[in-house]
């Protein structure tokens, strides 16, 4: 089946199977799974997601591709991508998380508290080229476009809801409704603990989001059960954090059980919490991903 179809299935809730995917594969990263330097960058990445067994593989474009010489090359990559048997997908940073790129996270919120209509006219003023940046990708045969926009600590949002909602959700509403009035999937990226705003997430057409870490207390049995239904899960597992003291089979019964929670009824992706990274352990990655396919062949 081709990829993208499988991918959107699954999202969409016509095929109750999962699939795999990460949102970020480093090159540094790649580089150790396909440890060839003279392999191109489209290359890297689909040989990555071949060697992992990945069905969805990103081009990420933040905020210095966006405005700088790079959206080129990087859209070149992605209909490179586009050629091999993987879902493309493009990450671009949503407008709250480029002003927070261009000012500064705190200064942000400081000016949110003392002029919310300001800060919500300029968490705006980058909507434009976001808009385009995401229609010369849906022409570059992106399978979904992934908004980057992280809204939390590791405990709470940055805001509280109702700020949220008041400055940051115009703009990000205005970028969920091209995506999908263009008949796309728009899935948001956050890291952090953003419980208590995914049914506002929902509410304003989010299909999928990406993330759940367990270090920020997102409990995925309880997001599961509770939001399920309502949006696509893709995330929570934080290899990185397993390397501090790795046993392979607690490590295997902690995957299985996350992927009995979170398959049920569909709608879930099987993949990192926040990419692959150039300080993650290779042989961890490799692990996690042969145990996601022996869990995906029992089928």
């Amino acid at each position: 089946m081709d990829k993208r179809k499988l991918v959107s299935d699954v999202i969409l809730r016509k095929n109750e199977d999962f699939v795999t995917g990460e949102i970020l594969i480093s090159l540094d990263f790649a580089r150790k799974i396909v440890e060839d330097e003279y392999v191109e960058e489209h290359e890297l990445i689909g040989f990555t997601s071949e060697i992992l067994g990945l069905d969805i593989a990103t081009a990420h474009l933040d905020s210095h591709c966006l405005k700088g010489d790079f959206l080129e090359d990087k859209l070149k990559m992605l209909e490179k991508m586009a050629a091999l048997n993987i879902c493309p997908m493009v990450m671009v940073n949503g407008p709250f998380s480029m002003l927070s790129q261009e000012i500064g996270l705190m200064k942000v919120l400081s000016e949110s508290l003392k002029d919310s209509e300001h800060i919500k006219r300029e968490i705006n003023k980058n909507i434009n080229l976001i808009i385009e940046v995401i229609d010369r990708s849906l022409n570059k045969e992106a399978g979904a476009i992934i908004i980057g926009e992280d809204l939390a600590y590791s405990n709470k949002t940055y805001m509280s809801p109702v700020q949220i909602k008041n400055q940051i959700f115009p703009s990000l509403e205005k970028t969920i409704s091209f995506i999908k009035d263009n008949s796309n999937i728009a899935i948001l990226h956050s890291c952090g603990n953003i419980e208590e705003i995914i049914d506002d997430l929902v509410d304003i057409g989010i299909d999928c989001i990406h993330g759940f870490q367990p270090s920020a207390g997102m409990e995925i049995k309880k997001i599961k059960e509770t939001y399920g239904e309502k949006v696509a899960i893709w995330g929570n597992f934080e290899p990185d954090l397993w390397a501090i003291d790795f046993n392979p089979d607690d490590t295997a019964e902690r995957i299985k059980d996350t992927i009995a929670i979170c398959r049920k009824n569909g709608a879930y992706i099987a993949g990192s919490a926040a990419g692959l990274h150039s300080n993650q352990d290779p042989e961890i990655i490799k692990f996690l991903y042969k145990v996601i396919r022996e869990e995906k062949e029992k089928d």
